[in-house]
Parts: C-alpha cells; sequence; structure tokens
C-alpha cells in the first residue's frame, strides 16, 4: 500500500513538472504534394498531427527509454512465438540469418496473399530484446507474418568472417530482401527498421531505387547525420547511452574473438589488449568498423554512411523518422 501511494505521488509531482514547463513539440511532415501522399496522409490521422505532446509521467526521453525497456524486458515471445531460420551466405563467405516467426494466428491464415513484415534491429539489437519482441507481437496481432532479418554476428548468427556490419552494409541487405523475395515471390514484402537498422533499410532503398521491390518502408529513428548521431549518444546523459552500447560491443567482440583473429595481422593490433578500450560507439567504429570497411577514419565512416544526403534517391512513398540520437 506505501509503495503504490508513493507512486501516485511521484506521477502526481511529474505530470506538475510536465505541465509546467513542458511544451508540445512542434512536428514537421516532409513530402511531395501528390494525390497518392495526400491520401495516405488523410487515412492516417497520426500524420496529420502538427505537435506532440509527451505522457505526462514520460515527459522526456529519457524516461520513456527507461520506461519501455523495463516494461518490454520480461515480454518472452521467443516461448510463445517459435522461429525458423535461413541462413543466406554471402558473396565474401560472410553470411547472415532470416528468422520466420512462426506465430500461431498467421500460420493458420498464411498464404501467398499475406504480408510480410521484415524487421531490421539496431546496433546491438535482435529477436531477443524488448522493442523487437513488442514489434513482433503488433506484426502478428495484425496477422501480417513478422520477420527478423540478422546483422552478420547477431542473434546467435555465426560470424564466418573477420567483418561486421555496418549502416551501409547494402550488400548484406540486398542478400536478405533477395532471399526473402526468392523464397516467397508472390508475398507483398514490407520493411521496418529501427535505429542503426533504419539507416541500413534507408541507405538500401535508396540503392535500389525503382527496382526495389518493397511495398513500403517505416525506418524509425534513422541517422540522417551519423556524426551528429554519435557526438550527441557520446554526450547525452552524461554519456550513459554509450556506456551501455560500449558493454554490448565488448560483449559481441569477444563473442566472435575467434572469427576476428586475422585482424590482428592486417591491422597490426592485439585484440585482447583491444577490445577492453572500447568504451562506446566510436572506439568500436575506429578499431573495426572503418579500418575493416574502407573508411580508414570514423568521421569518414559517419559522412558516407549518413542517409539524409541519399533520401532523395529513394523512388516510392516511405515514412522515416529521424533522429539525432539514434545510430
Amino acid at each position: 500500500m506505501e509503495v503504490f501511494v508513493v507512486l501516485i505521488l511521484i506521477s502526481v509531482v511529474a505530470y506538475i513538472l510536465h505541465a509546467l514547463y513542458t511544451k508540445s513539440t512542434k512536428l514537421h511532415l516532409t513530402y511531395v504534394d501528390t494525390p497518392r501522399n495526400r491520401r495516405i496522409i488523410n487515412s492516417a490521422p497520426a500524420l496529420s498531427l502538427t505537435k506532440y505532446t509527451p505522457t505526462p509521467f514520460l515527459f522526456n526521453g529519457h524516461l520513456q527509454t527507461i520506461y519501455y525497456s523495463v516494461k518490454h524486458r520480461n515480454l518472452n515471445t521467443e516461448d510463445v512465438y517459435p522461429c525458423k531460420r535461413d541462413m543466406v551466405q554471402l558473396e565474401d563467405r560472410g553470411q547472415i540469418s532470416v528468422d520466420w516467426i512462426e506465430c500461431p494466428n498467421v500460420e493458420k491464415v498464411f498464404n501467398e496473399k499475406t504480408p510480410i513484415v521484415v524487421f531490421l534491429p539496431g546496433l546491438t539489437g535482435d529477436r531477443h530484446c524488448g522493442y523487437s519482441k513488442a514489434l513482433i507481437r503488433e506484426i502478428a496481432r495484425r496477422k501480417f507474418k513478422p520477420v527478423i532479418l540478422n546483422h552478420r554476428g547477431c542473434a546467435r548468427t555465426p560470424l564466418t568472417t573477420p567483418k561486421f556490419y555496418s549502416a551501409d552494409t547494402i550488400g548484406d541487405a540486398r542478400a536478405g530482401f533477395g532471399h526473402i523475395h526468392r523464397t516467397h515471390p508472390q508475398n507483398p514484402v514490407y520493411a521496418i527498421g529501427v535505429s542503426l537498422g533504419a539507416t541500413i533499410l534507408g541507405n538500401f532503398v535508396a540503392a535500389e531505387g525503382e527496382a526495389c521491390k518493397l511495398k513500403g518502408v517505416v525506418a524509425m529513428c534513422a541517422g540522417f547525420d551519423l556524426f551528429s548521431c554519435t557526438k550527441n549518444v557520446e554526450r547525452n546523459l552524461f554519456g550513459i547511452y554509450n556506456m551501455g552500447l560500449g558493454i554490448n560491443l565488448r560483449r559481441k567482440l569477444r563473442e566472435h574473438e575467434d572469427a576476428l583473429k586475422p585482424l590482428e595481422n592486417i591491422l597490426k593490433i592485439n585484440l585482447k589488449e583491444e577490445i577492453p578500450k572500447v568504451k562506446g560507439m566510436r572506439d568500436f567504429d575506429q578499431l573495426i568498423t572503418a579500418p575493416t570497411l574502407g573508411y580508414g577514419f570514423p568521421d569518414n565512416y559517419y559522412r558516407v554512411a549518413s542517409l539524409g544526403p541519399r533520401l532523395k534517391a529513394v523512388s516510392y512513398t516511405h515514412l522515416t523518422l529521424p533522429t539525432i540520437y539514434s545510430v
């Protein structure tokens, strides 16, 4: 009872602070003014909003992030929804994995007309993390087929070459979507990306141009300017987000240390000495991403792989929600 009263008091104080200090954010929707786009906007009321007022007790991004992480931490979709995994071999002898989530309510009605929704997770995400599980649940509730396109070395996908993924790994995305289109040629395929997955998805769609077979794309928290995103993550909330990413990235490096061993001769480094020095995203990009993918230095990678300059090459309707924090 006492805990309940304390929670009520905290909520009341939060609401008062929200009312006093939090202002609605003006929303900007940028689009080409065509009859088709106007019909889409009119059919989706959320796209017509001119301002956003956050939930009173979640009045900033930090509280929203904490709440969402706690809320979905124990959402065990894996027990409810098993999956069938396809391994997709890449031209450089690397591999990615495609997880076909088997939801009972979808499997009963699945046919060649059932929409397939492919999800690309963030930098250290996979189908096991909270936001992936929540999205799988929502896709399945609408009786669409959820599919997860896992990056190299993620979601227990073996790393078979000393090469990870990046915001610009368009070839990996092309191979993954190509596999899905080949195995289900009649089904309409849509895609959703979050954070790094959104940037990869946007860059892929821009590179494909009119040849892209996807019926629709939603890119959430896409990195329009990766340099600014990285800098903001490093500085925001005393660098806590960056430290959290650093922990996950060090874990990933240790998991695949054997596969990355050839880099010691190529880059003249000692992995056992260098891995503990990876405290955040920039350290990881300095050690692995930039030198192994031909960018040289992280800032070159951030400049080349940013989605913003490529967005004009996207030739069909999409919804892209940019961010200044995520990568």
